[in-house]
């Protein structure tokens, strides 16, 4: 699947006997989906041992899967009046310190079978354990059991956009004493007839830099400037069930762009809330940082539903086969992410880090780069950019990249989908090479 990602198994395997193989796989009731997320959670732990701290956002998307029958076992999605069905799965991705993906370490899927509408202040009279904040707090959970098992005590530093903003998740982080930034969602009290937003808002900016944004839904890609303010903030929330208050101790950092977002487009500013402490100008940007390794989930969710992995074109006619398929193909998803970014962040690295042996000779075969011979083993960055040329990319030439990278120019970088077009187009050479049908 990593060679020749896609939706749909009978477009994935061309051999018969592996295309049967892999649909018993997916088939098999004694295979469970909570059984290979642990699998992937715990290579994606061993990978990191070598940092003592690693970014781990975590977000929900939805899948559609067409299920007009309801013979799949799927909920709804999206407007409850559109009458979309599918799956919604959360997942939490280890990225490390440079923005490079590991691996996934966390993952919960559900159908919602409930009609769910209410606005940002409505109050849901349900229990925890009966609302979608629990997939949440469960996902929170498995990671800290992954990390925990980390002989080097490699420690996750969870963020969250506002969905994370919800009492149940900041009363576990403080008393679980977890590393973690949301984006605010609410204005919350912050002391006697004070208020979040307009407290931290008084203070005076305290730095401003340069923050590069990349593309996105209704985001223009840009070097946007912003400005800090931050203060140490205590919250009072409130558990409206059992009327039960907390203070919970917590740093604000607000993030607002100053004269450079585009014509017709809204400004960046979060509000976000940490537990890590924030004293100085480089704590703040330590966390504002940490906080946009979220953009590798958004990135990782795209790869994986319509990008190059295609999930919702998936055919499967159960609940449970989708989601052990779902649970291999996001980790075929964070590797395609993984070398798309190790090769811009690490692009001297060499290139037997992500790819085998016979990829690499497979590359060079189909590629001919001049002046280098089969056998030998070019940086990361040379083999993706000819596995991205023979998926048709048409960008500039490889020194031209590094030029403009050097300068902090924008330019045009392949993507996962032209990345797995080269990727499938190298798998026939690859696979002879590795069973001895071609000898060189």
């Amino acid at each position: 699947m990593s060679r020749s990602p896609g939706g749909q198994l009978c477009a994935v395997f061309a051999d018969a006997a592996a295309r049967e193989a892999a649909y018993r796989f997916v088939r098999n009731d004694a295979i469970a989906w909570e059984a290979l997320s642990r699998s992937a959670s715990a290579a994606t732990v061993e990978r990191c041992l070598q940092q003592p701290l690693v970014f781990v956002p975590i977000d929900a998307t939805s899948l559609n899967l067409r299920d007009p029958d309801g013979r799949r076992g799927m909920g709804t999605i999206g407007t409850h009046g559109v009458g979309a069905q599918g799956l919604h799965v959360m997942t939490a991705i280890a990225v490390d310190g440079r923005g490079v993906p590991v691996g996934t370490c966390g993952q919960r899927f559900w159908a919602r079978t409930e009609r769910v509408g209410l606005g940002r202040d409505d109050y849901d009279p349900r229990s925890v354990e009966q609302k979608e904040t629990r997939y949440w707090l469960e996902v929170l959970k498995d990671v800290q059991a992954g990390f925990a098992t980390s002989p080097r005590g490699t420690r996750p530093f969870f963020q969250l956009d506002r969905g994370g903003d919800a009492w149940p998740i900041l009363t576990h982080a403080v008393d679980e004493g977890l590393l973690l930034t949301t984006r605010a969602t609410h204005n919350r009290r912050v002391g006697k007839k004070k208020y979040l937003w307009p407290t931290v808002a008084a203070v005076e900016p305290q730095g401003s830099y340069a923050l590069q944004v990349p593309e996105g839904p209704n985001r223009t890609a840009r070097r946007a400037v912003v400005q800090l303010q931050f203060r140490a903030v205590e919250l009072d929330v409130k558990e409206r069930r059992s009327g039960l208050r907390r203070k919970l101790a917590m740093w604000a950092v607000r993030v607002f762009e100053v004269d450079t977002a585009p014509r017709g487009e809204e400004r960046i500013e979060w509000m976000l809330l940490t537990t890590c402490p924030v004293h100085t100008i480089d704590d703040a940007l330590f966390v504002v940082r940490g906080y946009t390794t979220r953009w590798r989930i958004e990135e990782f969710h795209k790869t994986l539903k319509s990008g190059a992995c295609n999930l919702e074109d998936s055919m499967l006619h159960r609940r449970e086969n989708v989601q052990r398929f779902a649970v291999l193909s996001s980790s075929v998803a964070i590797h395609l992410q993984r070398l798309l970014h190790l090769s811009r962040t690490s692009p001297d690295e060499p290139a037997t880090a992500l790819l085998t042996r016979h990829e690499i000779d497979a590359t060079i075969l189909l590629r001919k780069p001049a002046g280098v011979s089969v056998g030998e083993t070019p940086s990361i960055s040379a083999v993706v950019r000819w596995i991205a040329d023979l998926g048709g990319f048409m960008g500039p030439a490889q020194a031209t990249i590094r030029k403009a990278s050097a300068g902090g120019q924008s330019i045009r970088q392949p993507g996962a989908i032209i990345l797995r077009r080269g990727l499938e187009r190298i798998l026939p050479v690859a696979t002879l090479l590795s069973d001895g049908s071609l000898r060189l």
